[in-house]
């Protein structure tokens, strides 16, 4: 159980990490949200994340194998459903923002009227965030 606890709080360490490294490299100028050039910062910021994500949602599983028996006793919680719900909606977002900025950088979300592509990219993700939440 300690090992579940270190796993899952491990994200909340790399998750400050990366907010402060992110805020580093942009203050350099050398972050560019959303972009994959591998010279610049966001692609690395976004691996470590996503690796930090991962682990923390194996970490949760493997916890939820571990006490799965305990958790349908006196009554079915239905855990898995729940699970899914709330950690699916958490990565798919993550990864719903990743998709937006690959799709921002390879020029498929462009500039539109006085709004430049970083605000539509931020825009539309917002907006998507939104309706995903309202469901």
């Amino acid at each position: 159980m300690l090992r579940c606890k270190y796993g899952v709080l491990q994200y909340v360490v790399v998750k400050v990490f990366c907010t402060l490294m992110t805020v580093l490299l942009e203050t350099l100028d050398v972050y560019d949200n959303g972009s994959m050039d591998f010279g610049k910062g966001y692609v690395y910021v976004a691996f470590v994340t996503n690796c930090s994500q991962m682990w923390a949602l194996y970490v949760l599983v493997k916890l939820y194998f571990a006490v799965e028996s305990d958790l349908k006793r006196p009554i079915d919680w239905h855990p898995v459903g729940k699970f899914l719900c709330v950690k699916g909606v958490v990565f798919f977002t993550w990864w719903q923002g990743v998709g937006i900025a690959i799709l921002k950088s390879y020029g498929i979300i462009t500039d539109k009227g006085s709004w430049a592509a970083e605000d539509v990219a931020d825009g539309l993700q917002d907006y998507l965030i939104c309706i995903e939440v309202g469901m």
